[in-house]
């Protein structure tokens, strides 16, 4: 009875960690200085192929500097593209997912892999979408500049999830107002990138909540039994 009392617990324990999975960069880009210094739109598009990948934070390229000059402000934003690749739409619809947020010198946000990220309120990504996450303030006085690979490149990797993202295009604009379609292409920017995790489904919190039941269940029985036995 105790052995599978605690292997039961045990089961639920790696449950709950496998279910609180970390939330992890989208996009890596090398920790140094990148490769040109853009002031328009740059745009990194995404297709969402699961219903359960929540975005939590959203970030701006800083390469190896963890910090931005004191004259830049760099703005991420999320949008909803995903008419874009639809060719028989006539309206091209973008959509605005997460309102752009700022980066500055005063106001960086946390460094992580040549990112610096804000937290955003928590958002469902919906699957079957494509989205794109659109940075724009890059320029000169910048300590890093933005980065440019081509998709599939070694400078730049992209973490699909195990399968819950897929990466599409890139596109860019020579004006740095967001939520454009500007030009697309196989190009992959360190511009913006964001902090995603597949959440769990809820069979999987049906099942964490069954398997503490039997737990409790199992350690009232136990205490019964020693106390009926302790009376005797």
């Amino acid at each position: 009875m105790r052995y599978r009392t605690i292997g039961i617990a045990m089961a639920v324990a790696a449950l709950a960690v496998s279910a609180a999975q970390a939330a992890t960069p989208i996009y890596s880009s090398p920790s140094n200085d990148g490769n040109q210094f853009w002031t328009g739109m740059l745009g990194n598009d995404f297709l969402v192929e699961s219903s359960y990948v929540q975005l939590t934070a959203l970030g701006a390229f800083t390469g190896s500097v963890q910090g931005f000059d004191e004259d830049t402000t760099i703005s991420v934003g999320l949008y909803d593209v995903t008419e874009l690749y639809d060719n028989d739409n006539s309206t091209n619809l973008i959509t605005e997912v997460i309102a752009p947020i700022s980066f500055t010198q005063a106001n960086p946000g946390t460094w992580l892999s040549s990112y610096a990220y804000k937290d955003v309120t928590p958002t469902m990504l919906t699957n079957g979408r494509v989205y794109s996450i659109q940075a724009s303030g890059f320029g000169v006085k910048d300590n890093d500049p933005n980065f440019n690979t081509n998709i599939g490149g070694a400078t730049q990797s992209f973490d699909t999830l195990g399968g819950a993202l897929k990466q599409e295009s890139g596109r860019y604009a020579n004006a740095p107002t967001l939520g454009v379609a500007g030009i697309s292409g196989a190009w992959s920017f360190g511009g913006g990138s964001a902090l995603v995790a597949v959440v769990p489904e809820s069979e999987t919190w049906a099942m964490m909540l069954a398997g503490l039941g039997l737990v409790g269940l199992q350690l009232r029985r136990k205490g019964k039994v020693a106390k009926e036995i302790a009376v005797n």
